[in-house]
């Protein structure tokens, strides 16, 4: 948090202080960005950051390399990795973007206000994680759940169109999760959790199993409509 470290200087161990930031715009929880917080802080400790000789040694130490070079390739490669799949999934978002606005679809305002529910359930959750919560935020940012609900009724309404739109095309296109996809989620998810396998498909509900079923498919549509898509270079 910009500002934050900055008010920390200067105050003992022990010291409780009042430290006051402004949220960035960028800010990865919308209903933050751009607001003033204001967070009581109390000083537990203080440590010295020592950073280790970049050689190989540290290599070995941190990784299966026997070499630094060989550890700095193979960071190189993964960011590279990454970089094409940030870039890849920019333009699968772009295209289903594209789909959804010329979609005409007609979507009850009950469904709007249950994922603006689902919403505020996500706000709050991501509030307890840094010390707070929905009542403390609405305080901060003198708003009421009226006021924001109806901030998040476009959003929420954009969300529901898009999965309206892409269950729609999965069923036209009978596009569903076999069952070698779905083993494969289910490895992927029991090795995520370090739990045995077959002890992980067993505490699976048949809700659980079909939510996991869902997600499969909904990936495989967006892959499905990325593809249909003509990627043209701005020269053209």
């Amino acid at each position: 948090m910009p500002g934050f470290e900055d008010q920390i200087i200067g105050h003992n161990v022990g010291e409780t202080f009042d430290v006051t930031v402004t949220f960035p715009e960028d800010y990865r929880v919308e209903e933050l960005k751009g607001k003033t917080a204001v967070f009581k802080v109390t000083l537990k400790a203080l440590n010295k950051k020592e950073s280790p000789e970049l050689d190989d040694e540290f290599a070995k130490d941190v990784s299966e390399f026997e070499t630094l070079e060989e550890l700095k390739q193979d960071i190189r490669k993964k960011l590279e990795e990454k970089n094409k799949r940030e870039a890849e999934n920019e333009m699968k978002e772009k295209a289903v973007m594209k789909v959804v606005e010329n979609a005409k679809v007609d979507i009850p305002d009950v469904m709007v206000e249950r994922q603006i529910d689902l919403s505020l359930r996500d706000l709050d959750y991501n509030l307890r994680l840094q010390g707070l919560d929905l009542n403390t935020y609405l305080s901060i940012t003198g708003k009421t759940i009226r006021d924001l609900r109806k901030e998040m009724w476009e959003g929420a309404l954009n969300r529901v169109k898009t999965q309206l739109v892409i269950d729609k095309i999965a069923k036209v296109e009978n596009i569903e999760a076999t069952e070698e996809e779905l083993e494969n989620k289910l490895k992927e998810l029991a090795e995520s959790y370090r739990v045995n396998l077959e002890e992980f498909k067993k505490s699976l509900t048949e809700s659980q199993i079909n939510g996991i079923k869902e997600d499969i498919a909904y990936y495989k549509t967006i892959d499905f409509i990325f593809n249909q898509c003509k990627i043209v270079s701005k020269e053209e």
